[in-house]
């Protein structure tokens, strides 16, 4: 009893002193969670928030029973010793983000005065995997401990549900279903590291997406901000230019990841106020669809609906244009608008858009070889939904592959040859994404690597990606037909 009457009173002198060090280690984790480590933590906890206010502090009837397995009298100097009286757990989504956010949450105590010791892999130990992170401060005078537990998320269920089974039942358990619970715990490792190599093989296949993405939205950028005699015969206004170049400046500072949220809000304010000029606004839309491009996870700027503002702006005054009478000076920047949205990712508005521009009446004077334009855009933007959300519908879906091929077959003539290359792609692409035998999409991946031989200039590059984009996507759902075969192959008859 006088043990317990030690553990209580020194959690009551030295408690806000733990409370102190558990809220430095929990701001620093929270910092790396919002910053570096942005998408890779899935929670952050103490032992408090773990038993719903129950316990913050370990239990003064373990702190003694802990003491006293070490050999040692239950004194204020020997609990200072045990590392655990306070925690805090770590979670992330994936061991391989965990080893780096380790890395990182320790440096970041250490700069602030909270020494950390080596980590400690626990792996596999009687079922248990995590690492473990000893965190120390000196609080007046005191070394005060707080033990930080980084997990993946398989894990940290597993071993809240060893808990339950270990914990709540009385007496010891048995060895049998210790070594199964061990077992299963080994299953989840397994497990743990599939998923991570599958997180993998997606990202690669976002990554070749991202640069085919980037290849086409710097080709649009290329085009469209080569501002010169042939826009109504003047030069870029200097105020579109200085905003230009502070784009430039911000897009590398977010590379470099020195950017800040006043330099960028800065500049989506004055394109805001020159799309609202009706003498800068088809050179401003432009530059609202360049700093859309630059939002990230890692900043959290979603700047869609924002640039959907501007570009509404920019195609209202062209409305106002053409009802007037007139003709743009240039239909390639009407076509640029869906494209803009395309290379977003927001494919739903780039056909939405499509389809404003071809049956509003305010756009009814564009031209024929535009409005073609503007359909196979559609079209394309159509095919590539169809791959990665198949309409469910059998009927519907037929009705889009009988659409596409339609508009394919007004691509024709010598006419368009300037984009025969996508043409053919598309048409690689097209048997791709409605092909429901391997042997059809073995002739759209033949389309794909023959897109390249009719491309030239400036289309060459962008070609070249989409291109390489398809033959993945083409082969993938090669083996996926194969494997759905095989699947039904082996069922009995």
């Amino acid at each position: 009893m006088a043990d317990l009457n030690v553990a209580d009173k020194f959690i009551s002198n030295f408690g806000e002193s733990y409370r102190e060090l558990v809220d430095l280690v929990r701001r620093e984790c929270d910092r790396y969670r919002n910053g570096g480590g942005s998408g890779r933590i899935s929670d952050i906890y103490t032992r408090s928030d773990s038993t719903s206010g129950k316990f913050f502090f370990k239990e003064t009837h373990k702190i003694v029973e802990k003491v006293r397995r070490a050999g040692k009298n239950v004194t204020p100097n020997h609990i200072f010793e045990l590392t655990d009286i306070v925690g805090l757990t770590v979670v992330f989504y994936y061991s391989d983000h965990m080893r780096k956010g380790v890395q990182s949450i320790s440096a970041a105590l250490n700069s602030i005065g909270v020494s950390t010791t080596k980590p400690e892999e626990h792996f596999n130990k009687r079922g248990y995997y995590a690492t473990h992170v000893v965190s120390t401060k000196l609080i007046a005078g005191n070394p005060i401990q707080c033990e930080i537990q980084f997990k993946t998320m398989l894990h940290d269920a597993w071993s809240a549900k060893m808990h339950d089974l270990t914990y709540k039942p009385l007496g010891l358990l048995d060895p049998r279903l210790s070594s199964m619970m061990e077992n299963i715990a080994q299953s989840i490792q397994s497990l743990e590291e599939q998923s991570r190599i599958i997180r993998n093989m997606i990202q690669a296949s976002w990554n070749v997406e991202e640069a085919t993405r980037q290849a086409a939205r710097d080709e649009i950028f290329t085009r469209m901000l080569s501002y010169g005699p042939q826009f109504r015969g003047d030069i870029v206004p200097e105020r579109i230019q200085a905003i230009d170049s502070r784009i430039e400046e911000l897009r590398i500072a977010l590379e470099n990841e020195d950017a800040n949220s006043v330099s960028l809000q800065e500049a989506i304010t004055e394109i805001a106020q020159c799309c609202r000029d009706s003498s800068l606004v088809r050179y401003s839309w432009i530059l609202a669809g360049k700093i859309a491009t630059m939002r990230t996870r890692k900043w959290g700027n979603d700047l869609g609906m924002w640039f959907y503002v501007q570009a509404e702006a920019w195609l209202t005054a062209s409305s106002e244009v053409l009802r007037s009478g007139n003709r743009l000076e240039d239909e390639g920047e009407i076509i640029a608008v869906p494209l803009m949205f395309y290379v977003l990712g927001d494919i739903d508005r780039a056909v939405d858009i499509s389809e404003r521009l071809l049956d509003d009446r305010e756009f009814a004077s564009i031209s024929d070889k535009t409005r073609k334009k503007i359909k196979f855009n559609r079209m394309s933007f159509l095919v590539e939904k169809e791959y990665h959300v198949p309409t469910q519908h059998p009927e519907a879906r037929r009705a889009i592959r009988a659409e596409v091929e339609c508009v394919l077959s007004e691509f024709d003539d010598d006419e368009f040859d300037e984009v025969k290359a996508a043409v053919v792609d598309t048409r690689g692409l097209m048997r791709i994404a409605f092909g429901e035998t391997q042997r059809e999409v073995r002739e759209g991946i033949r389309y794909c690597m023959e897109a390249t031989q009719f491309a030239t200039g400036s289309e060459k590059s962008i070609t070249e990606a989409y291109s390489d984009l398809n033959l993945r996507l083409g082969w993938r759902r090669y083996f996926e037909l194969e494997a759905l075969e095989d699947a039904s192959s082996s069922l009995p008859d």
